[in-house]
């Protein structure tokens, strides 16, 4: 009997190891060639220009680049695995008339400079990555499709001719048999 428990726990123990590895599997973890020394975690989301303000306050470096070349053509951020003594996530820009990426971190080092944050990569961007903002900006500009209106099919009855006016559409008076 303690050796059915055993075993059973044992198997219990086993199988909740393994669901929980093949979970932890589906997340992308990816090292570059470009930047082998962060680890990406998942799929990079798009972020608006507003949080990007939010962000650049954060992030010195971010805030006076922004200053002096302008906002990008696009931002996302890229959830990374942290290392100290950075956040656990960086935000991309993307110039696509430069063809230029760059990607900054915030620190986290102390109180005292709770904005501090640097640039982390500048390059050119990948071919596939430019080919996938191509994409999302077209579909950004192109104007939603209206939505369908249904026209209703029902016929609304003629109005009666006025009393002062002659039917128009009256039929001729019946032949008068004297």
């Amino acid at each position: 009997m303690t050796h059915g428990r055993l075993f059973v726990l044992a198997t219990v123990v086993l199988l909740s190891a393994a669901s929980a590895r093949r979970s932890v599997g589906e997340v992308r973890r990816e090292r570059t060639e470009r930047r082998p020394t962060v680890t990406e975690i998942g799929e990079p989301y798009s972020i608006s220009m507003a949080t990007l303000r939010r962000e650049a306050d954060k992030i010195s470096d971010m805030r006076d680049f922004l200053t002096r070349n302008g906002y990008p053509d696009y931002a996302e951020v890229q959830e990374v695995a942290p290392q100290w003594p950075w956040e656990s996530y960086e935000v991309r820009l993307y110039y696509m008339h430069w063809n230029v990426e760059v990607d900054f971190g915030h620190v986290l080092f102390s109180s005292a400079l709770a904005d501090l944050g640097v640039e982390k990569f500048q390059g050119e961007i990948a071919p596939e990555k430019r080919h996938e903002i191509t994409v999302i900006l077209q579909a950004r500009q192109m104007p939603p499709e209206p939505p369908a209106v249904e026209v209703p099919a029902v016929v609304a009855p003629m109005a009666p001719a006025p009393a002062n006016e002659p039917a128009a559409l009256a039929p001729p008076p019946a032949p008068s048999n004297l």
